[in-house]
């Protein structure tokens, strides 16, 4: 019998093409309505930045949902993210297959059954987003059992949302010509409780969601906030989007308004699973702080730079009024040179700012850490190579002005590899795994700046925890060349 970690591949990609098969069909339901008007209440975006935007966010949640089934089946993060894109892309084809019936394209079988099921389906992918998947990021469970409690009130809200669209009385909700077929007068009152109630159970359990991503981080290690902080990167970026595109609405066409959220909101969906696959895969994991900085300075620069420009032309617009009595094209000059000139000392400022918040010392040594994890699988491990890059990756990323690095073998301790003069040790940490002590490395204090942080020893300790697990099979079997490599 074929083990579950044997069948992770097969049935990974197996809810990878049943949900590229259903995108085919959507985009051929797509192409037969072509460019016929659809009715305004339907609230379809009808275009092709519009429906090209839902199903490519649509594959790549698919896409990677698959690739985390494929690498840990045992755990629910990869199918939530799969089943998101799978309901979707479902989701796509039942409206795409009623409405291409609704405009007398085609007359279809079952077109009011796809117009019901698309009017209740949209939910559980929509708010399960925000109120379920942030539960278990990134490790596939809950903080602690107290949060099956949040986890209970946010699948709650999402059934009885869900109950209330599909016995709703009347038009459908995606299809308000299309009468429910289960629609009854007499269920007018149940259905108002159940919208009431899921509002308040879907808004708190998304409140409780968001909640467990901040305790979690407040209680985890480095590695895994920087995987929360990939995923509240990707969230806060597609919130915003949506909220801007918002903004922005008043001050556009009508027959745009549509059009332009929608294809912000799937795009801006589009950051959240590529995030999820960053964090949990690990690839370019620490790379977060980058993305942060880089985005705090040129936001920033673009927020300030926008201000002071459109502020500068009111000012000067206002003087030359009352000089002159009419405004002049001298106020957009001026204020391009006001621009100019606070531009880069702004910005200089706000990388001083970013580096001092954002550029962890400590991140050198986890990556340093995780290349070791990688390398120790795949290859033999050099011992005096692998202390001397321990060595210098702990002076680089903490400062100090020296440091030693030494082993445990049969024939008493060896130093593997120093920098510099040992004098005063600052912080002694072990080389050590579960079964044995190894050795260890001691570093100096820093020529400047502040004692060292528990974040920076937590770091220094996680390397140290590393560099024991790949030297193990060398330290137990000891080879007598091993001596000092300054």
């Amino acid at each position: 019998m074929p083990s579950t970690r044997n069948l992770s591949t097969p049935v990974a990609w197996l809810v990878w093409v049943a949900t590229f098969t259903v995108m085919v069909l959507t985009v051929l339901s797509v192409q037969s309505v072509g460019d016929r008007p659809i009715p305004s209440a339907y609230g379809l975006g009808h275009g092709f930045l519009v429906v090209g935007s839902r199903l490519v966010v649509t594959l790549v949640f698919a896409t990677i949902g698959a690739l985390l089934i494929q690498r840990r089946l045992e755990g629910p993060i990869g199918w939530l993210v799969a089943a998101i894109g799978f309901d979707w892309a479902i989701q796509d084809y039942a409206v795409w297959y009623a409405v291409a019936d609704l405009v007398g394209v085609v007359h279809h079988s079952g077109t009011t059954a796809a117009a019901w099921f698309a009017s209740w389906n949209w939910l559980p992918g929509q708010i399960g987003i925000a109120a379920v998947l942030p539960l278990f990021f990134p490790d596939g469970r809950l903080p602690s059992r107290r949060w099956a409690l949040a986890l209970a009130i946010s699948v709650g809200g999402i059934l009885l949302g869900t109950v209330g669209l599909a016995i709703q009385p009347g038009g459908l909700f995606l299809f308000p010509g299309v009468i429910n077929p289960l629609s009854r007068p007499d269920l007018k009152p149940l259905v108002s409780g159940f919208a009431g109630i899921s509002f308040v159970l879907m808004g708190v359990g998304v409140f409780l969601a968001a909640a467990s991503v901040f305790v979690r981080y407040r209680r985890s290690a480095y590695r895994q906030r920087q995987q929360l902080k990939w995923f509240a990167y990707a969230a806060a970026l597609a919130a915003l989007a949506v909220l801007a595109s918002i903004a922005v609405r008043a001050e556009l066409d009508p027959s745009s308004d549509v059009q332009l959220i929608v294809v912000a909101y799937w795009v801006s969906l589009g950051a959240l699973p590529v995030a999820i696959g960053i964090a949990v895969l690990r690839h370019r994991l620490y790379d977060i702080d980058v993305l942060i900085n880089r985005t705090f300075v040129y936001g920033s620069l673009l927020a300030l730079a926008a201000g002071v420009y459109s502020a500068s032309i009111r000012l000067f617009q206002y003087f030359f009024v009352l000089a002159t009595g009419n405004k002049s094209d001298f106020a957009f000059v001026i204020s391009t040179l006001i621009l100019g000139a606070v531009f880069l000392p702004a910005r200089k400022r706000l990388e001083q700012l970013a580096d001092r918040w954002f550029n962890r010392r400590e991140r050198k040594l986890y990556l340093f850490a995780d290349h070791v994890e990688l390398v120790a699988g795949i290859s033999v491990i050099d011992p005096g190579g692998l202390a001397r890059r321990f060595l210098k990756e702990t002076i680089e990323a903490l400062g100090c002005t020296a440091a030693e690095v030494r082993i445990e073998t049969s024939g008493g301790v060896k130093a593997l590899a120093t920098h510099g003069r040992i004098g005063s040790v600052a912080l002694t940490v072990p080389i050590a795994n579960p079964r044995a002590e190894l050795g260890s490395i001691s570093i100096c204090p820093r020529s400047a700046g502040p004692p060292y942080s528990s974040a920076e020893i937590e770091a220094l300790t996680h390397a140290a925890a590393a560099v024991a697990a790949a030297m193990a099979p060398i330290a137990e079997n000891p080879q007598p060349e091993l001596a000092l490599a300054r």
